[in-house]
This record gives C-alpha cells, sequence and structure tokens, in this order.
C-alpha cells in the first residue's frame, strides 16, 4: 500500500522512448501517485502511450500545454515532426 504522503507524488516522464517510459512506470507502480505524459512522449508515442500507463494501473497526468516554454516546442518537434500534424482541432499522425 503506498503511503499517502507518496499519493501525491508526481513522476515526469519526460522522455521520448515509450519501452523507457513503461519501464520506469513498472518500477514505479504503487509507489507514486501519478504518472506525467508530457509534449515529449505525447508527440513520439501519440495517445496509445496514455492507454499503456493506464493498463499498468497507473495514473495519468496529460500535460500538453505549449505557451508556457518555448524548449519544449523545440524537443516535442525536433525528432517526430514528420509523423505528427499538429492544428486547433486536435492532433493526428501523418499517414507513413
Amino acid at each position: 500500500m503506498v503511503p499517502k504522503m507518496w499519493k501525491r507524488l508526481i513522476v515526469a516522464l519526460d522522455l521520448s522512448d515509450s519501452e523507457q517510459a513503461l519501464s520506469l512506470v513498472r518500477a514505479l507502480q504503487g509507489e507514486v501517485g501519478i504518472f506525467k505524459v508530457g509534449l515529449q512522449l505525447f508527440t513520439a508515442c501519440g495517445p496509445k502511450i496514455v492507454t499503456r500507463i493506464r493498463e499498468l494501473g497507473g495514473d495519468v497526468f496529460l500535460d500538453l500545454k505549449l505557451h508556457d516554454q518555448r524548449i519544449w516546442l523545440k524537443w516535442g518537434f525536433s525528432d517526430r515532426s514528420k509523423t505528427v500534424s499538429w492544428s486547433g482541432l486536435g492532433w493526428q499522425r501523418r499517414p507513413d
């Protein structure tokens, strides 16, 4: 059982590799309260990463804000700009 104070702990999954992120979730599941999925991981893996974390029993804080730090825009789009298209209506994976 997770101590009450640890339920407030949020672990940021600031990675771009789904297997690394899921490995961390598996290792920490039951020890922390929430896993944060930011722009970098979401852009690299799409919404399926949220589903996979939830399937492992993790709670997710989805943090996709773009306005607060310019560096996140650079990191979020640098490697995957060919696979993800952003618009005012949401995102979609571009066809291969």
